[in-house]
């Protein structure tokens, strides 16, 4: 039997691109619409991602049609902002409650730079995150929030060390001096702290990249005061 080679698919069959069975739909205020989905990589922050859609839509909003229009409908960067006001506003509240509490109980010179190791850690934690390649994200937030009480209990250590040695008739440049020495287990009490959260790391393979995320965190946290 004689076998024909010239014929194609669209002589013996009707072909259409598309779903077999599209069942699938998507409407925006009973209009027809399409779902696009914009990640960030691994390198770039919700922020910066953020900024380059509104770059990019700025410049090609004008050339869309009147039928077609964008519409952002869960922006992570809003969360991040609000978070990063949350921590702005907690280390207010925290350095006037710190102030207020510590003057009842120190002296006000000792209150005053106790309350000053939550500025320094806030910014010492920055510098970590933008010179080790971190970013501001719900991990590295919390962590910083968490450690706010380890900082503060720890200059309160420092100060009422210093203030009891000037009290003792030592010159406030060698009680200073002197106080430093409690850096090994300042440092100590520190690491307990990421140590407790270290079973963590012993869950299952999915959460582990996040968990391992918040100790890394909670050390760059820690570390600056």
């Amino acid at each position: 039997m004689p076998v024909s080679t010239n014929r194609v698919l669209g002589d013996v069959a009707d072909v259409r691109d598309g779903s077999q069975n599209p069942s699938l739909r998507m409407y925006f205020e009973d209009q027809p619409a399409v779902m696009l989905q914009l990640s960030r990589s691994s390198r770039m922050d919700s922020l910066e991602t953020a900024e380059i859609y509104r770059t990019w839509y700025a410049e090609v909003a004008s050339t869309l049609p009147d039928s077609i229009g964008v519409h952002v409908f869960y922006d992570t960067s809003e969360f991040v902002i609000d978070n990063i006001n949350l921590l702005v506003s907690n280390g207010i509240f925290g350095l006037i409650f710190v102030l207020l509490t510590l003057f009842v109980f120190l002296n006000i010179r000792v209150a005053f730079w106790t309350a000053m190791g939550i500025p320094v850690a806030i910014m010492g934690t920055m510098a970590l995150l933008y010179f080790t390649g971190g970013s501001l994200n719900f991990f590295s937030i919390f962590a910083l929030l968490m450690a706010l009480g380890i900082i503060v209990d720890d200059a309160i250590v420092v100060g009422e060390e210093t203030q009891s040695l000037i009290e003792q008739g030592s010159d406030h440049h060698d009680a200073a001096g002197v106080a430093t020495h409690m850096f090994p287990p300042i440092l100590a009490s520190s690491l307990t702290t990421i140590a407790a959260f270290s079973p963590l790391l012993f869950l299952p393979a999915c959460l582990v990249s996040c968990c391992g995320r918040f100790l890394w965190s909670s050390l760059r946290s820690s570390l600056p005061h």
